[in-house]
């Protein structure tokens, strides 16, 4: 199941438009995704405009790859699952967010492992196309946190 999800804040409609056309080609795809209050129908996915804790942990389980939007929620959620996630961000000139913080998400996370970056339709569209073969985020310990964690523990134990 590809699980699409764009915050909570605003609808991001540029980015569920492209997956319900990716979609339409598409069709045998289970495409489940989070729309916030859009005021868009979509045709071929299966959609919800926000979704309790517990509804939004189950459907990343079962999901094989996570699309969103370019925020650090949905990205240490990819992480803590060991997911792929092919993130797209919000811009201010599509009217998208109040400025273009997510575009120094998208430049601080890109060649990170198991994070694709989708700036145009058409980078999406092909990430979709081998979404099952693309590389998971991991949920490894970076070495920094765990060269903290253990002086941490150390100066604690003083």
């Amino acid at each position: 199941m590809i699980f699409v999800t764009t915050g909570t804040q605003f609808p991001f409609d540029r980015l569920l438009l492209s997956v319900q056309k990716w979609a339409e080609v598409n069709r045998g795809e289970n495409i489940v995704a989070q729309t916030c209050s859009s005021n868009t129908s979509f045709e071929f996915m299966e959609t919800k405009d926000f979704l309790s804790p517990s509804e939004y942990t189950t459907l990343v389980s079962s999901a094989t790859v996570i699309v969103g939007h370019a925020g650090m929620g949905t990205i240490i959620t990819a992480h803590e699952f060991n997911l792929p996630m092919i993130i797209m961000p919000r811009r201010l000139a599509f009217s998208e967010h109040r400025n273009d913080h997510q575009m120094a998400t998208v430049a601080k996370f890109r060649g990170t492992k198991g994070i694709h970056i989708a700036e145009d339709e058409q980078t999406l569209f092909s990430l979709l196309d081998k979404s099952n073969q693309l590389e998971p985020c991991g949920n490894s310990t970076p070495p920094s946190r765990t060269a903290l964690t253990q002086y941490l523990s150390e100066q604690i134990s003083l």
